[in-house]
């Protein structure tokens, strides 16, 4: 007891840059412990200069050395040092690396010293003579520093029975690399079982070395030593980062060859194996290839992004196999430019497998592209498929030159105008776009500009200012025209457009009465709730008082307080008469929590056709408002539907929300 107290005084006696009582808890440290001073710790050191780490280092080391300390607390203090420790520190962390329990920690602070080589020289000494639960633990950390003084230490590990240290010991020796390391894993005789990790570290430890004469020897080794497929795939690949000219004939030996992972890794290397030896090789064996084989590489060659095999793949393109076209326009998106617009334009217009060259202007990326198809909208036999190609590349700028097409002579050109116009005009162009639309008499024309207008006012970022613009042509247009502008006032909403649509129920005209009427149904607050209740009072026929009706339930629930919308919703139930409007009126009424919806539903509670659904609507609003002035009637609901409905779902339920509203009960 006396020896703990004059090690923890030792300790404390170093400058007290933390409380005595918080390096005493420290030093006590057990996992579970209710103590901060792990956490005062880490945040001196995080607050902490350089400048202010060496008395910290020093209280550190003192854990690291004392007798009496935790091992948890002497694990924390390595993971500090791991962080500020210096050579200092060296011989405390020595003196820990053949502990089973701290060695871990231990060595992973010297792994980190890596301009400290006492570090590394203690990781050796460590070394000999370490217990097996901890060689390799020691081994790696002498791979993760590249000491290559270890080599040949760890080397006599590599035939240790231990799977795990010879592991990490051909490991290591590849991340160390150099030409003993190569010699130890070329002549190491390893299990079956660990070949694998032999040829995978022998791989690392090639690709490594110098001159790359040597290097590409010894992986060209591993390659043509029988190993498996993927170990050689592995080989090849570092050989071609090594030596791509030597490299380049066997990977398109393997492209021309079957299927096999072997052939995958080659033609991975397609991808990834930048170089022009590699590039000029693969283009010369195109002509070698089967069509599904020459298709394959002629994509994987646009992915690879070498333009100098765009020749070769613009020769693709014009193939009779529609899949080889596919993949030569796919890689043209790729290593194409402005040159090469007119190209995949004139693919599009011949059609069959060409069409596909409109998606692939749309994935061009380089500089230039959305100018070279402006420039080629003046080309009167590809103005059209410009037109197309803008659109999909959603090029708003060249909105104004494509809007001037919507008056070409061409009827083509003027569809494939308004087809395009939804994606590049914007909402500032529609005054100058309902203009045109007005003077259009060609029915598909004008469906395609009225498409137009709506997909930008969907879009728009102002849709009340948008829907004006085109309100404004509303008087002095026909009728189709008018019936287009009816159809957009949902998408406004405001008290203008609702005045149109309530003018367009009065004009007399059927066809304009019904498009609002719709509208109406369809309005997105509840200001067409008037007007529909209206209608579904007095509506001039069934017809109309069924649309009004559901559009006003539908509208009802979408703006006001829930005191409105219970109003709204109290006024239309004695109009719903068929059980879909019930069902539907019922099914909104949950949404509203007041006392007048709740009475509502329970109105439906003697309507055999929906009581079912009133009963849970009304156990539903119940659960929400049947708290305070609410609870005797809303208690007195929902005790009665408990005791004769016939569903025992809904009876639970109700008792269910009994308990909520009533827990004393």
């Amino acid at each position: 007891m006396t020896r703990k107290i004059i090690v923890l005084l030792t300790v404390l006696c170093l400058t007290p840059l933390l409380p005595a009582d918080v390096w005493q808890d420290l030093a006590s440290y057990k996992l579970g412990d209710e103590t901060k001073a792990p956490d005062e710790l880490d945040k001196l050191v995080l607050e902490a200069g350089p400048a202010k780490y060496a008395p910290i280092e020093k209280k550190l080391i003192a854990l690291v050395q004392s007798p009496d300390a935790t091992s948890v607390a002497k694990g924390y203090a390595c993971r500090m040092l791991q962080r500020i420790g210096t050579p200092a520190s060296v011989p405390a962390l020595s003196g820990l690396l053949h502990d089973k329990v701290l060695s871990h920690y231990a060595r992973l602070a010297l792994e980190r010293m890596t301009k400290c080589p006492e570090a590394g020289a203690a990781l050796r000494k460590a070394l000999d003579g370490a217990p097996e639960s901890v060689q390799a633990g020691i081994a790696a950390s002498l791979g993760e520093r590249r000491d290559a003084a270890a080599v040949g230490q760890i080397s006599k590990l590599v035939a240790s029975p231990r799977t795990d240290v010879a592991c990490v010991a051909m490991k290591s020796l590849g991340k160390i690399g150099g030409k003993d390391a190569l010699r130890a894993l070329q002549q190491a005789k390893v299990p079956k079982a660990l070949e694998a990790a032999r040829l995978e570290a022998l791989i690392a430890c090639a690709a490594g070395l110098t001159p790359k004469a040597e290097a590409y020897a010894a992986l060209d080794g591993v390659y043509r030593g029988g190993g498996s497929e993927a170990q050689r795939a592995a080989a090849l690949t570092e050989m071609a980062k090594v030596d791509q000219a030597k490299a380049s004939p066997i990977i398109v030996g393997l492209v021309r060859g079957k299927p096999g992972h072997l052939r995958g890794g080659a033609l991975r290397l397609v991808v990834t194996a930048k170089g022009d030896e590699l590039t000029a090789a693969v283009v010369g064996c195109l002509a070698g290839l089967d069509a599904k084989a020459r298709a394959m590489v002629v994509e994987l060659l646009g992915k690879r992004g070498d333009k100098a095999a765009l020749p070769a793949v613009l020769k693709q393109i014009e193939s009779k196999d529609d899949t080889v076209r596919a993949a030569a326009l796919a890689a043209v998106s790729e290593l194409g430019g402005p040159a090469q617009v007119r190209v995949l334009l004139e693919q599009a217009k011949a059609g069959g497998a060409g069409t596909k060259a409109l998606d692939a202007v749309a994935r061009m990326s380089a500089d230039g592209i959305d100018a070279a198809l402006v420039s080629l909208l003046a080309d009167g036999a590809l103005r059209a498929e410009a037109v197309k190609a803008l659109a999909a590349r959603g090029s708003r700028s060249a909105g104004p030159a494509v809007m001037k097409l919507a008056k070409d002579p061409d009827a083509s050109v003027r569809l494939a105008a308004w087809n395009s116009m939804g994606q590049l005009a914007t909402e500032s162009d529609v005054d100058a776009l309902m203009k045109l639309v007005i003077g259009i008499k060609e029915s598909s024309e004008r469906s395609a500009a009225q498409g137009a207008i709506r997909w930008i006012c969907s879009e728009a970022n102002d849709r009340d200012k948008c829907f004006d613009a085109i309100a404004a042509y509303h008087e002095q247009a026909d009728d189709a025209i008018k019936l287009f502008v009816l159809e957009l006032g949902p998408s406004a909403g405001t008290k203008k457009a609702l005045a149109l649509e309530a003018a367009a129920m009065k004009s007399g005209n059927k066809q304009q009465r019904d498009k609002a009427l719709r509208a109406l149904a369809g309005w997105p607050n509840a200001g067409a709730a008037p007007e529909l209740l209206a209608v579904a009072r007095e509506g001039s026929d069934d017809t109309e008082k069924i649309v009004a009706l559901r559009g006003y339930i539908q509208v009802a629930g979408t703006s006001g307080s829930d005191k409105d919308k219970a109003a709204r919703y109290k006024a239309v139930a004695d109009l719903a008469q068929r059980r879909d409007d019930k069902r539907l009126l019922i099914s909104k009424l949950k949404g509203c929590r007041h006392i007048d919806s709740f009475r509502v539903a329970v109105k439906f509670l003697a309507d055999d056709e929906v009581k079912a659904e009133a009963e849970i609507a009304a156990i539903d609003l119940g659960s929400r408002i049947g708290r305070g002035r609410n609870l005797q009637e809303v208690s007195a609901t929902v005790e009665s539907i408990a005791k004769t409905s016939k569903n025992k779902g809904t009876v639970r339920r109700a008792n269910d929300c009994l308990k909520r509203i009533n827990p004393k009960k």
